[in-house]
């Protein structure tokens, strides 16, 4: 994998690299489409409306993502959006969620506008607005399908 902060990067030079890389990948004809994910450590307890939450031993995945993973892996939107480039850094916090965690949110399943955050110790990921809902997918190094994606 890439991970130009690993490499130390700052965010704003990561981001000129990832742009470059995907560009230039995407010149090759035999490319149809690129995406790029990191995936965080995760938590076993997160935030909904600002109350904690536990999660019954679940755990919870934290994945970044860019505004065309959904459609490059062919994950389909249930309810809501995807991420879009207004999206991120200096935008409001946002954030998509798999259908086992909206369930586990609200056994309805209706979590669109209600906001999540995550244990600090775990992420600084700021208190987000759930956009979107996904199904649930097994994604590499999580343990559970319990996935909250963030731009």
């Amino acid at each position: 994998g890439v991970d130009p902060m690993a490499a130390g990067y700052s965010v704003e030079r990561a981001r000129v690299f990832i742009d470059d890389l995907r560009a230039r990948l995407l010149a090759r004809p035999e490319i149809s489409a690129v995406a790029f994910s990191s995936h965080n450590q995760g938590t076993g307890q997160v935030f909904i409306d600002g109350q904690p939450r536990r999660l019954d031993g679940r755990f919870v995945s934290l994945v970044g993502i860019d505004e065309g993973y959904l459609d490059t892996v062919g994950l389909r939107l249930l309810a809501g959006r995807g991420f879009t480039s207004r999206d991120g850094v200096g935008a409001p916090a946002v954030a998509i969620v798999t259908d086992s965690l909206a369930k586990v949110i609200d056994p309805s399943g209706l979590v669109l506008g209600r906001r999540i955050g995550v244990d600090p110790k775990f992420s600084t990921m700021k208190d987000a607005e759930i956009i979107g809902v996904v199904p649930d997918i097994r994604v590499p190094g999580s343990l559970e399908p319990t996935t909250l994606y963030l731009p």
